[in-house]
């Protein structure tokens, strides 16, 4: 395999790798690079085929990472450097569940969307987390509460069929971008959520929780009522 060498490495603030044909493949190893703040591996909707990309502690000053559309395997938490910002790593070829990330207390953004293998529960996140998207990763378990991150607006968890609503179930008040659709809910559970989310007496939302959800009944069909007479977008 070819190996591109860099010249002064620790000088470089930002990657920026775009695309090519043949696409990028092998690993990119940023360890090296202490002062790069930013590393993006695609270009709009198009990446590479990296396999590996390899940071260690000292790469403190990475806060944006997005590695999408690549074939990068394992768990994300290998590839998140200590002070990421945001981390934007969907569709790849993820097959370790996400574990605790309540020590990456800086982030803010995190999307694994559409990694399949991916599995496992949704993990603690850390308190200032303000945008989730783990859509299409085979999540599964009870959905925990989140009333306690009071930064999160966008809540992303489509798609993911073996996920379990609790009747008492709490969101964050914060939470108006709110994508749950096709997780084959019972109408109880879409109750549960339409109840909550309509209890907060926000505007202007948008919740999607239609699909193969079953429909929602009684006081759920009233909550919905209420979020649309808000100006909410809802769908079920």
């Amino acid at each position: 395999m070819t190996t591109i060498p860099v010249t002064s490495p620790q000088n470089i603030p930002s990657i920026h790798l775009g695309t090519s044909t043949p696409k990028l493949g092998g690993t990119v190893d940023v360890t090296s690079f202490i002062n790069l703040t930013s590393f993006e591996a695609r270009e709009g909707s198009t990446g590479n085929d990296l396999e590996g990309f390899i940071i260690s502690e000292a790469n403190d000053k990475l806060e944006l990472v997005e590695l999408l559309y690549n074939k990068l395997p394992g768990s994300a938490n290998q590839y998140m450097p200590p002070n990421v910002v945001v981390f934007l790593m969907q569709f790849n070829e993820l097959n370790v569940p996400l574990s605790d990330l309540s020590s990456f207390t800086q982030l803010s953004a995190i999307a694994t969307s559409t990694n399949t293998n991916m599995g496992g529960n949704i993990p603690t996140l850390p308190s200032n987390i303000n945008v989730i998207d783990f859509g299409g990763c085979n999540i599964t378990g009870v959905l925990p509460s989140l009333s306690v991150y009071t930064n999160l607006r966008r809540v992303w968890l489509y798609a993911n069929p073996n996920i379990i609503i609790p009747t008492n179930w709490t969101a964050s008040a914060s939470m108006t971008n709110i994508f749950l659709f096709s997780c084959r809910f019972s109408s109880a559970e879409v109750n549960t959520v339409l109840i909550e989310i309509d209890s907060f007496g926000t505007i202007n939302g948008v919740l999607d929780i239609g699909g193969n959800n079953a429909n929602p009944t009684g006081a759920g069909l009233t909550a919905k009522s209420n979020l649309i007479a808000r100006g909410w977008v809802v769908t079920t």
